[in-house]
């Protein structure tokens, strides 16, 4: 006897993010999506709002783990961390939490001596970059 197939239940949420911007009463939409393997697996996505144009980072990554730690692209780890130390901690602009410091982006990366830092929301894993 062939037991009966069972119908999958698929809930799709319809209702668009509501822009973070306090003067705005716009809605997010997809922008632009990015899926890579560096430094682990992960998606970039891109939310634009329709009104003032205000653009969301995500980065969503397949391991929490990995996408919650502390990456330093450096040369010098202790001198990174000392720089990065003075940048103001910036806030979930939906959870109003403070963000987790993710990655510094140092001389390996940028070779003028220019510095970016990523604070990410451990809760919806929006970004922030702030230049150092």
């Amino acid at each position: 006897m062939v037991p009966p197939r069972r119908s999958r239940l698929i809930h799709k949420q319809q209702l668009a993010a509501e822009c973070p911007n306090p003067n705005c009463e716009g809605h997010l939409t997809a922008d632009t999506m990015l899926i890579t393997d560096w430094p682990y697996i992960h998606a970039d996505i891109d939310l634009k709002c329709s009104l003032c144009q205000k653009t969301v980072k995500y980065g969503i990554p397949l391991d929490n783990l990995a996408g919650s730690n502390l990456q330093i692209y450096h040369s010098k780890p202790g001198k990174a961390l000392k720089r990065v130390s003075a940048v103001a901690v910036p806030e979930c602009p939906f959870h109003h939490k403070p963000m987790v410091l993710t990655k510094i982006f140092g001389d390996k990366v940028y070779s003028n001596g220019d510095m970016r830092v990523q604070f990410k929301c451990g809760d919806c894993y929006c970004l922030e970059h702030i230049t150092v």
